[in-house]
């Protein structure tokens, strides 16, 4: 089956404003597209809410970037492939490749291609049979440059990294306050990464082992780098900072995913007198459901008896 539509003979776009073409499985291909979601939102500029598909004799790779963020995902293993660049709509690629296959068995997704190739000047989608052109209005070079990608200064556990760092993100504050509280402070040591977090009425704080190979701490802006992280699948997480045109960029690498974060900046206040007493570190051990139900349930009373507002007290004694 195959789609077409009619296009004005009055179009500016040059036949080779667009060019190239590769085949890649259907599940690669989807993935990568959703990991670029976080870079592709704006309705601002309309170029920020596309994603770069370009392709040459070493791959193919798709490239999100909104000033802020900038997500690259290697497509490994893609066939056919010549070289040059597309722009494709973000929204309508998701749309394209969830439509094409509505109904489709797990079996039959995994086995899938998809093939993206450039037809009469325009971007177009084949799959499972499918053949759907897509808006071809701003050019591949309309695309705004990219921020350098940073050598690895730190070597991390990805699962270990993710798990501290939704942890501490609990903390962080969701920007009623101030900027500066969204982020979760990263201390880069040559062993160890200290993750700390705080919205100033709550304090989260560990830390996990790291090969690294200078000390250096960023400000991570928390939900940014959190759904980054959803989105790698290798086993080591790579982390560099650097100083590019004045700003401070964090470069987060596993797998084949490849993020670069504009970091939030400013002075992150000082935790040190919260983490450290002068009468010493008061340590409870607790079970964490018992703790959990116990919080849900002084919440909800507390809610129904005076206000949401209200804080629940929790004492500390000798017999529990």
């Amino acid at each position: 089956m195959t789609i077409t539509t009619t296009r004005s003979t009055t179009s500016s776009i040059a036949p080779e404003a667009h060019s190239g073409g590769f085949t890649v499985g259907y599940r690669q291909l989807s993935e990568a597209v959703r990991a670029t979601a976080v870079a592709a939102k704006s309705k601002v500029l309309p170029v920020l809410a596309r994603v770069l598909v370009d392709s040459d004799q070493d791959g193919a790779r798709l490239t999100a970037f909104n000033f802020d963020t900038a997500i690259t995902v290697e497509l490994d293993g893609g066939t056919e492939r010549t070289r040059g660049r597309m722009l494709i709509e973000h929204a309508v690629f998701t749309r394209v490749l969830a439509a094409a296959v509505k109904g489709s068995t797990k079996r039959h997704l995994d086995e899938l291609e998809v093939r993206l190739d450039v037809i009469d000047g325009v971007p177009t989608v084949h799959v499972d049979g499918y053949a759907v052109p897509v808006e071809a209005v701003i050019t591949p070079e309309q695309f705004p440059a990219l921020p350098p990608t940073t050598p690895a200064t730190h070597v991390l556990d990805r699962v270990a990294f993710t798990d501290l760092f939704e942890r501490c993100r609990g903390a962080a504050d969701r920007g009623a306050t101030l900027p500066i509280l969204t982020a979760v402070r990263l201390d880069l040591e040559a062993d160890v990464c200290v993750a700390t977090a705080t919205d100033r009425y709550r304090l989260a704080t560990g830390s996990v082992p790291a090969r690294g190979t200078r000390s250096e701490t960023v400000l991570a802006p928390a939900d940014t780098v959190a759904t980054v992280l959803h989105h790698l699948s290798g086993s080591d997480l790579a982390i560099g900072t650097d100083s590019i045109e004045g700003s401070e960029w964090l470069t987060v690498q596993s797998g084949s995913v490849t993020a670069r974060i504009r970091t939030v900046a400013g002075t992150y206040p000082s935790v040190a007198t919260v983490i450290s007493t002068s009468g010493g570190p008061l340590t409870v051990t607790v079970p964490r459901a018992a703790l959990a139900a116990a919080a849900t349930k002084a919440a909800a009373i507390t809610t129904a008896a005076a206000d949401k507002r209200t804080p629940a007290r929790v004492v500390v004694g000798p017999d529990g």
